[in-house]
C-alpha cells in the first residue's frame, strides 16, 4: 500500500499543471502616430505581460511607461503628457478565445478570426474588435497577431488633451487622434 501511495504521489507529481500560456518575450506590440498631417512613425511597448488561461480567457497588462519611439524626451513626454502614468501606470485588454478554437489551434490549425477586446486606457474601459490570426509554432507556441490594424481613437479614452499638450510642446501643426495598433503574441505553455 505504501509503494502505490509513493508511486501515485509521484505521478501526481510529475504530471504538468494546466496553468495557461505565458506572453514570451518574443512578442511585440507597435502602434504608428502620424504628425504634420504626413510623418508617421513606429513606436512600441516593451513592458507587456500576459496570460491565456485553460479557459481561453486572455489578459494583458502593458507598462505605459515602457513606450519606445527611438527619441528618449518624446518617451517622457508620452509617458507625461499622454498617459499621465503617474495615474495610470497601466493599460489592461482582456479577451475571449472560445474552447473549441484553442482546441483547433492546438491540433494544428491555423484560424483567422474577430476578438472582442476590452481595452482597459487612462481610466475607461471600451470594448474593441481585433481580426487576428490564431496559430501554433513548431516547437508548441500559441502565436496570436493581428491581421488588420485595430484603431485607437484618443477621444474614446480621454487622451484628446494630452494629444494636444504633445502638439503644443513639439510645436507640431496636428498630431493624428486615431492610431493603429499592431500586436504579435507569442505564448508558452506553462
Amino acid at each position: 500500500m505504501k509503494k502505490l501511495l509513493i508511486s501515485f504521489t509521484t505521478l501526481l507529481i510529475s504530471v504538468p499543471a494546466m496553468a495557461g500560456w505565458q506572453l514570451t518575450g518574443d512578442s511585440s506590440l507597435h502602434f504608428l502616430s502620424t504628425k504634420k498631417t504626413n510623418i508617421t512613425e513606429i513606436h512600441e511597448f516593451t513592458g507587456v505581460e500576459g496570460t491565456i488561461d485553460d479557459s481561453g480567457k486572455a489578459q494583458f497588462d502593458i507598462d505605459l511607461s515602457s513606450v519606445e519611439t527611438g527619441i528618449p524626451i518624446r518617451n517622457e513626454r508620452m509617458q507625461k503628457l499622454l498617459f499621465e502614468t503617474t495615474q495610470f501606470a497601466r493599460a489592461t485588454v482582456t479577451a475571449e478565445i472560445p474552447a473549441p478554437l484553442m482546441d483547433a489551434v492546438k491540433a494544428g490549425s491555423i484560424t483567422e478570426t474577430d476578438l472582442d477586446l476590452v481595452l482597459g486606457l487612462h481610466g475607461i474601459s471600451k470594448t474593441l474588435s481585433a481580426t487576428v490570426l490564431i496559430s501554433q509554432s513548431e516547437n508548441g507556441e500559441i502565436v496570436v497577431s493581428t491581421t488588420v490594424p485595430v484603431l485607437i481613437k484618443a477621444a474614446d479614452f480621454g487622451l484628446e488633451g494630452g494629444i494636444e499638450a504633445l502638439r503644443s510642446v513639439a510645436a507640431l501643426d496636428s498630431i493624428s487622434t486615431t492610431v493603429p495598433v499592431m500586436f504579435n503574441l507569442v505564448f508558452t505553455e506553462s
